[in-house]
């Protein structure tokens, strides 16, 4: 993923920042869509080996793998900015 963002940055520069922050957030869309199909678990009840549910931690660490994601990828687009 990182070569073919370095090679549309060479192509086209002033797209850098468009790039990077659509490669971060990709895996936080596919990872919101899967917990919006999926039930929450209850808190306190110990679930069957079968049931699939996610943890009550899920949703805060998908918005902080968001709010990561855009951070690293506004960090790397001024890194290249600054090489190239």
């Amino acid at each position: 993923m990182l070569g073919l963002v370095l090679v549309q940055v060479l192509r086209f520069p002033e797209r850098t920042g468009a790039y990077l922050v659509g490669a971060s957030l990709l895996p936080v869309i596919v990872l919101a869509s899967i917990v919006t199909r999926m039930p929450s678990c209850p808190a306190g009840v110990v679930q069957a080996a079968g049931s699939q549910c996610y943890a009550p931690i899920t949703v805060p660490a998908l918005l902080a793998y968001a709010v990561a994601g855009i951070g690293g990828a506004i960090l790397t687009g001024v890194a290249l900015r600054r090489l190239f």
